[in-house]
């Protein structure tokens, strides 16, 4: 696997070698996308972001949805850039905003998007977690006390 993070450097290991973005559009089979929702990284997928890629590829936007413009994501579909798309994440995700979007009945009906509820936190192990977490923080502020 191939890896991409404009901030941090060094973090090659046995699961993912380092590399410029420039060979992650040359090389890239896969593109998943895991970025915080910044001015920087506002509308950063678009058609022009996408159309510097070598071949086709499957995307993946488990980000926020704000990041991707959906409309260039079904562009690179037709264009045959991108084979298939899972989103669990759209820029634009309550009704009735969401159906009233030019683009919504496109991504329904493309047949080569997957899309899915944004819940990786909601598990039984993330909950346990969370309520370990705020009991620490409850009894180290009765000891304070």
């Amino acid at each position: 696997m191939i890896a991409f993070d404009k901030y941090k450097t060094g973090f090659s290991d046995k699961y993912a070698r380092e590399v410029s973005m420039e060979q992650i559009v040359k090389h890239a089979d896969v593109l998943s996308l895991h970025v915080p929702l910044t001015r920087e990284t506002n509308g950063m997928v678009d058609d022009e972001y996408l159309f510097h890629f070598r071949k086709p590829i499957f995307f993946l936007n488990l980000a926020r949805g704000k990041v991707v413009k959906t409309q260039a994501v079904l562009n690179a579909i037709k264009q045959g850039k991108i084979l298939g798309a899972g989103l669990d994440v759209l820029e634009v995700e309550k009704f009735p905003a969401l159906a009233e979007q030019a683009w919504f009945d496109e991504l329904c009906a493309t047949g080569k998007v997957l899309l899915s509820p944004h819940v990786g936190g909601w598990t039984f192990e993330s909950y346990r977690k969370i309520s370990e977490v705020m009991a620490q923080k409850l009894g180290e502020i009765s000891l304070a006390k």
